[in-house]
């Protein structure tokens, strides 16, 4: 039996802004798209100049007092991170140190400044764009975390000001929580701020992502940090991202585009008219979709999904792989049993009708295991909107598969047996977030086997 377990970052962006973002009537333009994804790659390609600038300056072991910040800018040779401070009189930037680019952003090569160099022209009006937004920044929202400042040339001259949540583990994104703040070409005027997304989300990422989905409540258009984070994940099949009106995709190069109505694209997907996503996601985004369309909250703090993913016959026996998840609709972290989708029922009926009706045949799929609780590694935890997602086979052994056509799993996420450990590891956990032991039900889901396998597999 063939188990393959994986964090699964598809997330749901739990926002509910300070201020709604104007709703539009209709989506965005390609070109109005394509502004969007120009600026989320620049902020992409700017965090990475300033992460990978900041250690060739570091390695450089400069003084207390000589650098008070950095200001990146893009050329046609490259990127260049400049780092200094102001003079007294806050006229000049001193630049003291210099990291510039070379043949990749990851690849930088920095120098000092003896004396510093003064500049009155772009890297001192970022600054002063800078100097201006972060005491707004620190007051409006009070930030509870680390936030990075990224600033970019905006029309006309201007400047935009972007608030984003610091990642300070490679293994975890937060996502969220961000601002762009708009301010004069002198950099003494913010002249507009914009809620991107409200709630930041920790999201442990997977070393090879396939896919990526969030909802974003704030507007109907997506953001410049949408393009941002989704280039930081990485999934090889790019990301979606749902209003309630329209939803978007994001190719794996950050390439953004318009896909269509979210109700008409829901009807699609459960009419399987609709080809563009994954089909193992298709189940959770569903559920999502609804939930958005319909603005109600999740029935249960955790969802299940299962998607038949293949057949095959080994010894007169049928084994069906499946792709199964969990989802956190909290906005809280919800504590796990390291295999929550280890024991299950599977209900096989003719009909999804019939699974509601109790007219079904089951399987019981049980692994006998000693765990020892008092280990963190006995534990997962799922933060808002995080997956847990298994692709696993089960061998169909006492039951005749022919006009089957519908199943559904319910799921055992604590294995039988050790209740009574229960309130030890609530109280244990309670600080870090909320133990969960409840049996979770799945959607059904169809089940589609060529009827020659099982003719073939029967054979005696």
């Amino acid at each position: 039996m063939k188990t393959t377990p994986l964090l699964c970052w598809i997330s749901i962006a739990l926002v509910c802004g300070l201020q709604a973002q104007t709703s539009v009537s209709k989506p965005p333009s390609a070109s109005e798209l394509e502004a969007i994804s120009a600026r989320g790659r620049a902020l992409s390609e700017y965090d990475a100049a300033a992460w990978h600038a900041t250690d060739a300056v570091l390695a450089l072991k400069p003084a207390r007092g000589e650098i008070e910040g950095f200001i990146g800018r893009k050329t046609d040779a490259g990127w260049t991170v400049a780092f200094g401070h102001f003079n007294q009189a806050r006229t000049v930037y001193l630049i003291t140190y210099e990291a510039q680019q070379g043949s990749t952003l990851t690849d930088f090569k920095a120098k000092k400044y003896e004396p510093p160099q003064e500049n009155s022209d772009f890297y001192l009006w970022a600054a002063k764009a800078q100097e201006l937004v972060r005491p707004e920044f620190m007051r409006d929202i009070k930030p509870e975390r680390r936030y990075n400042l990224a600033t970019l040339r905006a029309p006309e001259g201007e400047w935009y000001v972007y608030a984003l949540p610091a990642q300070t583990d490679a293994r975890v994104l937060p996502y969220g929580g961000d601002i762009r703040y708009t301010v004069s070409a002198d950099g003494a005027k913010i002249t507009g701020k914009r809620q991107m997304h409200q709630s930041v989300i920790e999201e442990k990422l997977m070393e090879l992502p396939q896919f990526g989905f969030h909802t974003h409540i704030l507007s109907d258009t997506p953001e410049d940090s949408d393009i941002f984070y989704a280039l930081t994940r990485k999934a090889s099949e790019g990301e979606w991202i749902a209003t309630g009106k329209y939803i978007y995709e994001i190719k794996p190069g950050g390439a953004l585009h318009y896909l269509g109505e979210t109700d008409k694209i829901v009807k699609d997907l459960e009419q399987g008219k609709f080809e563009k996503a994954p089909g193992a996601y298709k189940p959770m985004m569903l559920a999502s979709l609804k939930r958005l369309l319909a603005s109600q909250a999740a029935a249960n703090p955790l969802e299940a999904f299962t998607t038949l993913s293949g057949v095959r016959c080994q010894e007169k026996t049928i084994w069906l792989k499946f792709s199964s998840g969990l989802r956190n609709t909290t906005d809280k972290t919800i504590i796990l049993y390291k295999n929550p989708l280890q024991n299950s029922v599977a209900r096989f009926a003719a009909t999804k009708a019939d699974l509601d009706a109790g007219k079904f045949e089951p399987l019981i799929f049980f692994s006998i295991e000693k765990i020892d609780f008092t280990s963190d590694s006995a534990f997962i935890a799922l933060g808002p909107g995080m997956s847990y997602q298994q692709e696993r086979e089960y061998p169909i052994k006492g039951l005749d598969l022919a006009g089957k056509a519908a199943v559904q799993f319910l799921f055992i996420t604590l294995p039988p047996g050790n209740e009574k450990e229960m309130d030890t590891q609530r109280t244990r956990w309670a600080e870090r977030g909320t133990l969960y032991t409840e049996k979770v039900p799945a959607e059904p889901a169809e089940l589609i086997i060529d009827p020659n396998i099982l003719k073939s597999c029967g054979r005696k």
